[in-house]
């Protein structure tokens, strides 16, 4: 779906007669950090594996450290460095890292389940 966004990003434009910051902000939205939704698919993934075992308390951490400290910060610093575009930019980057501290934790508790 990314890369249909990416390919369709000046028929977006031309379709809702978008100029200026708007034609920005859409570009960005669906050009390459769209890419970065795949982090927010795997936050749902890992969030399942939590809830299925026997750790739901991890998947409520994760998710409102992802919607406070994950988006909060990252979004505050994208926007006084590069305005609008910077909130997505930041909140593409906190999702990602909120992602990868889930997949760590994710893979520790597999291979706790796992171990002998």
């Amino acid at each position: 779906m990314s890369g249909l966004l990416f390919l369709l990003r000046p028929a977006l434009a031309a379709l809702f007669d978008l100029d200026g910051i708007s034609q920005t902000i859409v570009f960005l939205f669906a050009g390459p950090p769209s890419f970065l939704f795949f982090f927010n698919g795997l936050i749902f993934v890992v969030n399942a594996a939590f809830n299925n075992l026997g750790h739901p308390y991890y998947s409520t951490l994760l998710n409102w450290g992802r919607n406070t400290l994950g988006t909060i910060p990252f979004v505050l610093i994208g926007a006084a460095w590069f305005g609008a575009p910077g909130v997505l930019i930041g909140q593409f980057l906190g999702g990602t890292v909120f992602a990868l501290v889930a997949l760590i934790l994710a893979k520790r508790v597999i291979d706790a389940l796992v171990a002998p």
